[in-house]
């Protein structure tokens, strides 16, 4: 059977990594602003430019807020694959960092009723930004390879604590401010 990868919003992946990897859709995200205003987190930086964002938190401190998208939105980016006759493997931010994993398995759970023909899998990735976007790099070369979504899924939840990541914080300042 066919199946397409959903990561979130928090996968990092740049739209040339998204076609590379096979990536037909994202689940959105939600964006504060500094001056209170609600946008998309965007991949594709459509909203305000990477340097901009980067350069706004350096110089001014400016301090953004991430949140969960929609159910509506989650629900509308997995059913246009599941009309197609696909099945989805949703991977997620983790668990333990945002609430889009539980908005992932509640949006799966409204559409298992509908499409009960279908695989809705949702992966909790217990990672977060550049390493899900590894672990979809992988997912796919899994798939590629012929394995079920069941397969990827599986092999994704075995070897997610095999992922490590870290990095330098160039000041404590964004720590300090948001705990």
């Amino acid at each position: 059977m066919s199946f397409v990868i959903i990561p979130d919003a928090s996968c990092a992946l740049t739209k040339d990594l998204r076609e590379r990897f096979h990536i037909p859709a994202y689940v959105k995200a939600k964006l504060m602003f500094p001056d209170g205003t609600e946008h998309d987190a965007d991949l594709d930086w459509e909203e305000i430019s990477a340097d901009e964002y980067f350069r706004s938190m350096a110089e001014d401190k400016a301090i953004y807020k991430s949140g969960m998208g929609s159910i509506e939105n989650s629900i509308a980016t997995y059913e246009q694959f599941l009309k197609e006759g696909q099945d989805v493997l949703v991977v997620s931010l983790s668990s333990g960092l945002s609430g889009n994993y539980g908005l992932a398995v509640k949006a799966c759970e409204a559409l298992k009723e509908k499409y009960p023909d279908r695989k809705i899998i949702v992966v909790d990735s217990k990672r977060y930004s550049g390493v899900i976007a590894a672990m979809i790099a992988k997912a796919d070369e899994l798939k590629q390879e012929g394995k079920t979504i069941e397969e990827v899924a599986e092999w994704l939840e075995n070897n997610r604590n095999r992922y490590h990541q870290m990095g330098p914080m160039d000041d404590l300042n964004f720590l300090c401010r948001t705990g």
